[in-house]
Order: structure tokens, then sequence, then C-alpha cells
């Protein structure tokens, strides 16, 4: 049982690794009340869930409400649940170079 148990756990710790990317964009919005982010990529608008938890790094901005539209970024997501819903959700902001 104990073998199985962390058999499960490394390949659930893979999958969740494994459908992690990055997204480059520039932003579009930002709305701190939903925690989404709105970036342009490939003259395509796209909305992403922000985590409570995700690492924010762009220029002096550490919080998303600090974050201004047309300031280009990466994006490291993943692969997610909020409200019941499958989605990507974002966990890193960074300044893109």
């Amino acid at each position: 049982m104990r073998k199985t148990s962390c058999a499960l756990a490394v390949v659930l710790c893979w999958a969740a690794v494994s459908s992690a990317g990055e997204i480059k964009g520039e932003v579009k919005a930002v709305s701190p009340d939903d925690s989404t982010i709105t970036v342009a990529v490939g003259g395509k608008e796209m909305t992403y869930f922000v985590a409570v938890i995700a690492d924010i790094n762009v220029g002096e901005a550490k919080e998303l409400k600090d974050i201004k539209p047309g300031t280009k970024v990466v994006l490291t997501t993943m692969a997610g649940n909020v409200n019941g819903k499958d989605q990507t959700v974002v966990r890193a902001i960074m300044s893109a170079k």
C-alpha cells in the first residue's frame, strides 16, 4: 500500500510539472478583484486566472494590482481547476526580456 501511494504521488507530481507552460505577451488588462490577467499573444487576447500564491516579479510590481497594461510579460502556467472548471492557471508572472 505504501509503495502504491508513493508511486501515485510521483505520477501526480510529474503530471502537474508536465502540464506547465509559458506564455509570452503584452498585458492588456489586470483585474485584481477577479484574480485575472488579460494578455495579447499573436494578435489574440486571452484572459487567465492568477493563483493566489503566484510569484509576481514584473519590474517593481510584486502584486497583480501593480502590473500596468502595455507591459511585456512571461506567464508560467499550469493546469488547474477554478470554480469546478478545468482551465489554465498562472503560477508566475515575470518581466519579458
